[in-house]
C-alpha cells in the first residue's frame, strides 16, 4: 500500500479508512479534502470492498484511476433496491441450471421487473422471512434466461445462480389489475463475496471414509454421509413437520440414508 499511497503519511492513513470515514474526512478542510479524494486512497478501499466478489476483474479493469467514482458506481451493484423475490423450495449452486415451470401469472410480472430493472437478476429464496417467520434471511442472487411467457399467465425459464445475497428489507405489493391475485415479494438486498468455507478439519475420531463425496471414482457416485450428518436425518424422520419446513419427503431422506441418489441429471425443472 505504501508504494501505492507514496510518502504521504495522511495519504497513507487515509487508505485504511472505509469509504464512509473517507467521506466525512472530505468535510474537514482543504488538505484533508484533497488527499481524502485522491483516487490512489481509494483504491485500496474499494480492493478491500470488492475482494471475492464475481466481478472483481472486472470492476478493476473498468475504474482506472478513477477510484473514488467507481466505488459509488459498484455500490448500486452490490445494494440493489426492490429486487423481485421467488420463494420456493429448491436445491440451487453457484453455475448449477435449475429450469422453472410457473403456474401462478403473479410470477409474470416478478420476471418483467427482474427484466427490466436488474438486466434479468432476481431473487431465489428458498424461504424468504415473509413465507416462513423461521426462515434465514439468506438466499441466491440469480439470472434469469430462456424466459418464456405463455399466454394463460404460465411461464417458463432457466435459473443460474451466481452469488449468495442477505436480505436487508422486505416487503410486498399488490400485482397491477389483480386485486385478488397472491402479493408480490421485492427487497432490497446485499450480495455477499463468493467465498467457499474449507471442508471441516478431519479428526482422530472422524472416519474420512464415510464423508460425502460426490466423485465418479468411487461407489459409483453414491452418497456417502459422515455419522452426524446420518444423524441429523434419523432425527428428521422422526420430526415430520420439520422434515416439511427443509422442503424434503419421506421417500427422499429414506433414499438419502441408504446411499441413493435422485433419479436426474444435474439439471432440474421445478413446478410452481
Amino acid at each position: 500500500m505504501a508504494a501505492i499511497l507514496g510518502d504521504d503519511p495522511l495519504a497513507h492513513t487515509c487508505g485504511f479508512l472505509d469509504a464512509r470515514e473517507l467521506d466525512v474526512l472530505r468535510t474537514c478542510g482543504r488538505r484533508t479534502r484533497e488527499v481524502a479524494g485522491r483516487g490512489s486512497v481509494w483504491e485500496p478501499v474499494c480492493q478491500r470492498r470488492w475482494r471475492g466478489r464475481r466481478q472483481l476483474n472486472e470492476w478493476r479493469t473498468e475504474a482506472g484511476n478513477d477510484w473514488r467514482a467507481h466505488y459509488a458506481l459498484r455500490e448500486r451493484e452490490i445494494l440493489r433496491k426492490r429486487v423481485p423475490i421467488f420463494a420456493m423450495s429448491a436445491y440451487l449452486e453457484v453455475g448449477r441450471r435449475t429450469d422453472l415451470h410457473f403456474f401462478e401469472p403473479r410470477y409474470k410480472w416478478l420476471i418483467r421487473i427482474a427484466a427490466e430493472d436488474h438486466g434479468g437478476l432476481f431473487v431465489f429464496c428458498t424461504n424468504a422471512p415473509l413465507v416462513h417467520p423461521r426462515s434465514p434471511q439468506f438466499s441466491w442472487v440469480c439470472e434469469a434466461r430462456n424466459v418464456q411467457l405463455l399466454p394463460d399467465g404460465r411461464a417458463n425459464l432457466s435459473v443460474f445462480p451466481v452469488a449468495r445475497c442477505l436480505l436487508r428489507k422486505l416487503w410486498r405489493e399488490p400485482v397491477p389489475d389483480m386485486l385478488n391475485a397472491p402479493q408480490l415479494t421485492m427487497a432490497d438486498v446485499e450480495e455477499l463475496p463468493v467465498c467457499s468455507a474449507p471442508p471441516p478439519p478431519v479428526t482422530e475420531d472422524d472416519d474420512d471414509s464415510e464423508y460425502y463425496s460426490d466423485s465418479d471414482d468411487e461407489g459409483g457416485g453414491r452418497m456417502r454421509l459422515s455419522p452426524s450428518h446420518r444423524q441429523l436425518l434419523e432425527l428428521l424422520v422422526e420430526n415430520p413437520d420439520a422434515m416439511q419446513e427443509l422442503g424434503l419427503t419421506h421417500e427422499r431422506v429414506q433414499e438419502i440414508l441408504r446411499g441413493q441418489e435422485p433419479a436426474s441429471d444435474t439439471d432440474d425443472t421445478l413446478d410452481v
